[in-house]
């Protein structure tokens, strides 16, 4: 387990705003999807679904070629709303090392300095911890993950 910590956070008092918050987080993400696409070179569809965690975004293009999974991007803001988990940062074969999952994840840290949020956490295969050390997250070892994973 990962977690990066926003360094400053610049508008936390906007989530108090209720429709105003959600109508600018939706606004950035379809900014992201905008992004992203251009940058895959094929249409990302998108999901803004108010389950558990207020919102879960997920960014997924699904008419990709690649038949065993699909570039996808999903997080979800924790529900005490002080952080923001990383569900998923997939990219098959063919789309890695075109500077994606840097992309991706700065957009992140940008958003959550925006919006208020203290930090980012995220699980990772064993391949991908050297990517999420190279962007600055710090591991954690296992009796830390109940502060984070909630």
């Amino acid at each position: 387990m990962f977690v990066y910590y926003v360094s400053t956070t610049i508008f936390s008092f906007i989530r108090f705003l209720g429709p105003v918050y959600r109508l600018l987080v939706w606004l950035s993400v379809r900014q992201l999807q905008r992004e992203l696409s251009q940058r895959i070179g094929e249409s990302l569809s998108l999901s803004i679904a108010y389950k558990t965690y207020w919102p879960e975004v997920i960014l997924i293009a699904e008419r990709h070629p690649t038949r065993d999974w699909k570039p996808q991007f999903r997080f979800c803001i924790r529900r005490d709303m002080r952080g923001v988990v990383l569900d998923s940062l997939k990219f098959p074969g063919e789309l890695r090392g075109r500077g994606l999952g840097r992309f991706c994840v700065r957009w992140l840290k940008k958003f959550c300095r925006w919006f208020g949020f203290a930090f980012i956490v995220l699980g990772s295969y064993p391949e991908a911890e050297g990517f999420w050390k190279k962007m600055k997250f710090t591991m954690l070892e296992y009796p830390e993950w109940s502060t984070y994973w909630k």
